[in-house]
């Protein structure tokens, strides 16, 4: 890794950031729980997972390129969502952290897990927030605006400026993170600790401490060789996706083995993980450890791939984790969006019966710990000439392709397990974890593996349960059919454009309402982003009455589907 200094940073990292004119968000109420308390809530949302973007205080003081205004104001226009919760007292938005710098006691700004998986969908003035649900984060444009706004302090007038700013907020944020592994400690906030570093003395102690300048330097870098760059043949993945493995390669491996990030997925739905025995769309991995390492990597962690020393929480990951395997699938909100009509779901669980069973909940038993290996299906081909078969789902092939590109004699699957092992082993070693503790954390998913989709004979993406589907919209792996009504129409029916990043709700087609106008425009023409396949013979003549029949049914699907007679939810 080259050195680089503030300036020379500047110089190297030029980020254009685009404006964002996302509509107003609603001020009617939020509703809508599933599976974790007000406090859990809290913690989930805050937990650092080892994250350090820039010191905490920071985020006070820092701008928005070419506007002035704080970078704070109107972060809703990445996505995020504001956590209004009074136990909040960080005032942060879901998603965001504050974490101690190991060794010197400054509080970092990071994001966790619960950036990319709480989402909120309005429908006629209500809020309905879906824990664990995928959520329009805009994860690439708040790199790119983070690193423009820390482009301009480099510059001295600016920087001057900038400590002036930070003089206003001596203390920073008015909490310490939720750093315990507790959920129980939530409740036990307390205020700034005596003798934290106030703002102004951290810029003092960072400027005499140039080493701790360079990490936050070697972390930005990194993330900003895995910027989208068009000219590059990258596909923008606007709100809600992102190129994971592709980012990966950058951060694990270095700018050489850097490729286009043409294969952007969507962020996944979380309940129901730990039904699963092989994650992620490619079930390429049994480690849920060593993928929410590799998460936290993604989201601004440091780590030295040859020691293993990193920045990363295995506890407090493990903490979330559990978290994670509370949430429960969220119920058809009926208070909200009209009662289900039996009549309609009773037909539909006769076509789903009939069309859909097969593949998404024929996954034969469970193994010892209760886990399924969902159904596996290969892609189709990259232009599209592949139909659906019972082996072949046929839907853009992005994301398999690109995973099993190599690093250098290694798969790149085996490439990745060595370091994400380097850097688990080290955690363990560094915090004395007994064994007992180590094998708790990985809940028997031991010994981790990660597996190339060559050697699955080319069947790369699972077919999950679809409970909850119809709160997890866009559909398909990428994120490339707006609503559940359109995945039902034959590919060349399908929007070629549709507008993301807006959240107004349509109960009736069960994806976002398309007449809403979003800040970004998803082009299914672009390289990963193909609306081509899962189109299931014997449903692309259905009526528009079979269609709504089968959508209904879908609103009740909390749970893995029985076959036989429909049974009335409770």
């Amino acid at each position: 890794m080259k050195r680089h200094t503030l300036p020379a940073l500047a110089i190297a990292l030029l980020v254009v950031s685009a404006c964002r004119n996302l509509p107003p968000r609603s001020e009617g109420p939020v509703v809508g729980s599933n599976g974790l308390s007000a406090e859990a809530r809290q913690a989930f949302y805050h937990t650092p997972e080892g994250s350090e973007l820039v010191p905490a205080s920071w985020v006070f003081a820092l701008q928005q390129p070419g506007t002035g205004k704080p970078f704070l104001e109107n972060i809703e226009r990445f996505g995020l969502l504001r956590d209004e919760d009074p136990l909040n007292r960080s005032g942060l938005p879901i998603g965001l952290t504050t974490g101690e710098r190991r060794g010197i006691g400054v509080q970092m700004l990071g994001i966790n897990c619960a950036a990319c998986h709480v989402n909120e969908i309005e429908y006629k003035g209500t809020r309905i927030r879906i824990d664990g649900a995928p959520n329009m984060f805009d994860i690439a444009g708040f790199y790119a605006e983070l690193r423009a706004a820390i482009e301009e302090i480099a510059k001295p007038v600016q920087g001057l400026k900038f400590i002036a700013r930070l003089k206003l907020h001596p203390e920073g944020l008015r909490i310490d993170g939720i750093q315990e592994s507790s959920v129980d400690a939530v409740e036990n906030r307390s205020p700034i600790p005596a003798g934290r570093p106030s703002a102004l003395s951290e810029v003092e102690y960072l400027a005499k401490h140039p080493a701790l300048v360079k990490s936050y330097l070697t972390m930005l870098v990194r993330l900003s060789s895995a910027r989208i760059n068009p000219s590059l043949g990258d596909t923008p993945p606007g709100f809600g996706r992102a190129d994971a493995f592709g980012t990966a390669r950058v951060l694990l491996f270095g700018l050489d083995q850097r490729i286009a990030l043409d294969a952007p997925a969507s962020f996944p739905h979380l309940w129901g993980l730990d039904q699963s025995r092989w994650i992620h769309w490619i079930a390429n991995s049994n480690s849920v450890m060593q993928r929410n390492i590799g998460e936290a990597l993604g989201l601004g962690a440091s780590a030295d791939p040859k020691t293993g020393e990193s920045t990363i929480r295995l506890d407090n990951l493990h903490q979330l984790e559990t978290l994670v395997y509370s949430l429960k699938s969220p119920t058809w909100p009926e208070a909200v969006m009209g009662a289900i009509q039996q009549d309609r779901a009773a037909r539909g669980k006769t076509l789903y019966d009939a069309h859909c069973w097969e593949c998404h909940d024929n996954s034969g038993d469970p193994d010892a710990a209760g886990r399924f290996a969902y159904r596996l299906f290969r892609p189709g081909t990259a232009d599209g000439s592949s139909r659906t078969t019972p082996s072949v789902v046929a839907t853009d092939p992005g994301e398999a392709q690109n995973f099993s590109r190599r690093i250098g004699e290694l798969s790149f699957a085996r490439a990745q397990t060595g370091i994400l092992s380097a850097i688990e082993k080290w955690y363990y070693e560094k915090n004395n974890v007994p064994l007992s503790t180590q094998r708790e954390w990985n809940r028997g998913r031991e010994p981790a593996v990660w597996r190339d989709i060559n050697d699955m004979d080319g069947n790369a993406y699972t077919a999950k349960p679809l409970a909850g589907i119809w709160a997890t919209a866009p559909y398909l792996h990428n994120g490339s059919v707006p609503t559940v009504d359109d995945l039902l129409s034959p590919a060349d029916k399908r929007p070629v454009t549709f507008s993301v990043g807006q959240r107004e709700y349509d109960p009736e087609k069960l994806g976002y309402l398309q007449t809403a106008k979003g800040p970004f425009t998803f082009d299914t023409r672009q390289k990963g982003n193909r609306n081509f396949g899962h189109e299931i013979p014997g449903t692309l003549n259905w009526t528009g009455a079979e269609k709504r029949d089968l959508l209904e049914f879908l609103k009740t699907v909390t749970a893995r589907v029985e076959k036989g007679p429909y049974a009335t939810p409770r």
